[in-house]
């Protein structure tokens, strides 16, 4: 019996930490340098947060995001979910609190956005014009302008690049070119891109700075090693989480705010990226 109530409250205890985990927010910092950026610039990432709520009408996220003072805010994908049962109201509104706070927004197409046009084509659109007309960026194989020489792209890789079970597929650097022309040399360009699998595709077509997400840190981490499975179902990912640097471009992979199919976070607290430009 005595064993019993052990496991009992070793497993209540994981359960608490799990519960821990799943809503306790991260704030990592991380800075580069580039003498293309003409002023000192603060990036916040925000990744698949999948209608997660941190709060009543996510208060305690804005009102963390509020605190840290952002130039811009990039979202490379995933703030909603594709389902015939799931509502993006939590998402969608979540956006347009954040476009209150008055720094600029640029939000590209993660995997659930692309299938949400596909599937849900009328609410789709209805989504994009709300955000629109709140002054979100919204970049679908397209660019904008950003403050202090930075140009913001952003791609909308194609469903068939994110299956699981499978090799990865390829992704070249000709299709990456008819979706998004080069960048010019003398710009900073940023690309938000969801899945980083093809970091060495984004490198070699010239962003200076990638941004991803779609790992969700590998759901389970283990100290030393990282992520375990990537949402493909392939064990170890090389580009789970963090910074990762080659031949003087750069890449950050959030591990995302929310969870989705997979509800789990182990050793993976939801993050929030903040990245300051020098």
């Amino acid at each position: 019996m005595k064993y019993f109530f052990i496991v009992i409250l070793i497993l209540g205890l994981l359960v608490i930490y799990h519960i821990y985990e799943h809503s306790s927010l991260q704030v990592t910092f991380h800075k580069l340098t580039s003498n293309k950026v003409t002023e000192k610039l603060r990036i916040v990432v925000l990744s698949d947060l999948h209608n997660k709520k941190y709060g009543q009408n996510n208060e305690k996220l804005i009102k963390r995001l509020k605190e840290l003072k952002a130039d811009l805010f990039l979202i490379p994908g995933d703030i909603i979910v594709d389902g015939d049962d799931v509502g993006n109201e939590i998402g969608e509104a979540f956006v347009h609190s954040l476009a209150k706070l008055g720094a600029p927004i640029y939000y590209s197409l993660g995997n659930h956005e692309y299938r949400y046009r596909m599937t849900h084509p009328e609410e789709y659109e209805a989504m994009v014009k709300g955000f629109l007309d709140c002054g979100v960026h919204f970049l679908d194989n397209n660019s904008e302008k950003g403050p202090m020489n930075l140009q913001i792209y952003g791609l909308s890789i194609p469903l068939e690049k994110y299956r699981k079970l499978c090799k990865t597929p390829k992704l070249s650097i000709e299709e990456i070119r008819q979706m998004l022309p080069s960048p010019e040399a003398a710009e900073y360009s940023v690309l938000l891109a969801h899945n980083p699998v093809y970091f060495d595709q984004f490198c070699e077509w010239g962003a200076d700075l990638t941004l991803a997400g779609h790992m969700h840190g590998g759901l389970v981490r283990v100290p030393g090693i990282g992520a375990l499975i990537s949402p493909q179902f392939k064990l170890f990912p090389k580009y789970d989480a963090g910074l990762y640097e080659k031949n003087g471009h750069s890449m950050y992979v959030s591990r995302g705010l929310g969870t989705h199919t997979i509800n789990i976070r182990v050793y993976n607290r939801p993050e929030i990226a903040v990245i300051d430009i020098n």
